[in-house]
């Protein structure tokens, strides 16, 4: 992708950038390393496409989530408004 405002926050360089689009777990199977996985496997996929930036959105009171992209070297960039 090549949103000129999202660039603009990743920094002198980026011209591109792989977005995840949509992950889940479905709730009775949570908390079996799943989202882990999907977002590994995203991960890979987006250095086989030699993207070194790879975005998604979270909701700021999803804290499992939140979490987990923490954990995998995520950092927050830009937040919505508070509705």
């Amino acid at each position: 992708m090549q949103d000129r405002e999202v660039l603009r926050s990743l920094g002198p360089g980026a011209f591109e950038y792989a977005y995840i689009s949509s992950m889940a777990v479905a709730p009775a199977v949570r908390r079996r390393g799943l989202a882990q996985a999907l977002l590994l496997a995203a991960q890979q996929q987006a250095l086989l496409w030699s993207q070194h930036h790879l975005l998604l959105h979270v909701y700021d009171d999803n804290l499992p989530a939140v979490k987990l992209y923490l954990k995998h070297g995520f950092k927050q960039i830009a937040a919505d408004p508070s509705w």
